[in-house]
């Protein structure tokens, strides 16, 4: 598996604070207009208003994804979550607003891990068939320096990608860097965000990915 269970048990104890923009996840909600900027940069495979489509894989609490389903260009988003309670954050936060309304289409959550999606029935995951699964842009932010196997996780990715199609993701690079300000300072001074969020060992570097 590409899931590492003290990591999916580290991030279910800070789902209830996943929306409070000074709570356990802040630094993700800074991120996040960062992030669409940068998405916004990539050419289509399909244009138009309502056309791309996009997968995020370990959505969290689901700030991405909600963003992405409000693009005017964005025709669905679909977040996988493999932390059920996580996933219920996710969930809930999007029942509150009548765009993501299930009948709507624009967004959906999978509490499932990307190879599970890989591996079943398309009409089991609300698809009418295989090549369904493929989307314009897969997004994996902050997902890679959690995984105990990157590459196999970034091999599951590939199929899931269009022809002409991205995946885009955001992790970050072992360097000296890195580990004064995510684990010094983020984690044990200032605990901006909780000790034990990173491993600064998982972390890699540009080439390595």
């Amino acid at each position: 598996s590409t899931i590492d269970p003290t990591e999916l048990s580290h991030f279910s104890t800070l789902a209830s604070t996943w929306w409070a923009p000074h709570g356990s996840s802040r630094l993700l909600h800074l991120m996040n207009p960062l992030r669409l900027q940068f998405l916004s940069t990539l050419p289509k495979a399909t244009t138009g208003p309502n056309s791309t489509t996009y997968l995020d894989v370990g959505c969290g609490g689901g700030i991405l994804s909600e963003s992405l389903a409000r693009l005017p260009t964005t025709r669905s988003v679909t977040g996988l979550e493999p932390g059920p309670e996580v996933f219920k954050i996710a969930l809930s936060h999007a029942r509150t607003d009548p765009l993501f309304h299930p009948s709507k289409g624009k967004l959906r959550y999978l509490n499932m891990s990307v190879e599970a999606f890989s591996a079943a029935a398309p009409e089991s995951v609300g698809l009418q068939a295989q090549e369904d699964k493929k989307v314009d842009i897969v997004t994996l932010m902050e997902v890679l320096e959690h995984t105990p196997t990157p590459r196999e996780l970034l091999g599951t990715l590939f199929p899931l990608v269009k022809p002409g199609g991205w995946l885009a993701l955001s992790t970050i690079s072992r360097t000296v860097t890195s580990y004064l300000t995510t684990k010094l300072v983020a984690e044990d001074l200032l605990r901006i965000v909780p000790r034990g969020t990173h491993d600064w060992g998982k972390y890699l570097r540009p080439e390595e990915v």
